[in-house]
């Protein structure tokens, strides 16, 4: 979302901090994304899942967080233990 706006103030109007808990990237979140998209590659994992994706989905399994999303398949195929909440 924030791409579509020129200021991080009015990103952060949009989604303002009080309803949305920002947390800085753990190194645990890196390593583990860089392990887990070398595997989703190795399996024969299409550029679908591109390596931002599975640095958010590291980032919410080392926080231990849910997360949204509508590729639910893609980041169970990635990160099994992965807490979901499908759209």
């Amino acid at each position: 979302m924030a791409f579509a706006y020129e200021r991080i103030e009015v990103v952060d109007e949009a989604l303002p901090l009080h309803l949305y808990n920002y947390r800085p990237i753990p190194r645990e979140a890196a390593f583990l994304a860089a392990r887990a998209h070398a595997a989703y590659r190795s399996r024969g994992g299409t550029r679908q899942m591109i390596l931002s994706d599975v640095l958010i989905g590291a980032h919410a399994v080392i926080e231990r967080c849910e997360l949204l999303t509508r590729d639910a398949q893609g980041y169970r195929q990635v990160f099994p233990v992965l807490q979901l909440i499908q759209v």
